[in-house]
């Protein structure tokens, strides 16, 4: 789904928590232009102890897949990198 700005995005990670649903975003990975992705877990209201054993799990599984665990981050491509506002598919503000 496109979004229309960073702002815009972040509000599909924040909102659950807004209703007092915790949640956490885990790596899983990077798309074919070599951006890191996640997938957000999001619990019942007071169970943040079930969501850390949930997302460990996933970690834990994930792990073993090059493509999907958790990626390190390469500093030096990232500051070599144009501004965010060139990648393609980028929305602007």
């Amino acid at each position: 789904m496109a979004t229309k700005s960073y702002y815009h995005w972040l509000a599909l990670a924040y909102a659950s928590t807004l209703a007092g649903h915790p949640s956490i975003t885990i790596p899983v990975g990077r798309d074919v232009n070599g951006l890191p992705f996640g997938l957000q877990i999001i619990g019942r209201r007071n169970d943040d102890q079930g969501v850390l054993s949930v997302a460990r799990e996933f970690e834990a599984m994930l792990a073993v897949d090059d493509m999907l665990s958790a990626p390190v981050v390469d500093l030096k491509h990232l500051q070599a990198a144009p501004p965010l506002h060139q990648a393609e598919g980028y929305m602007g503000f």
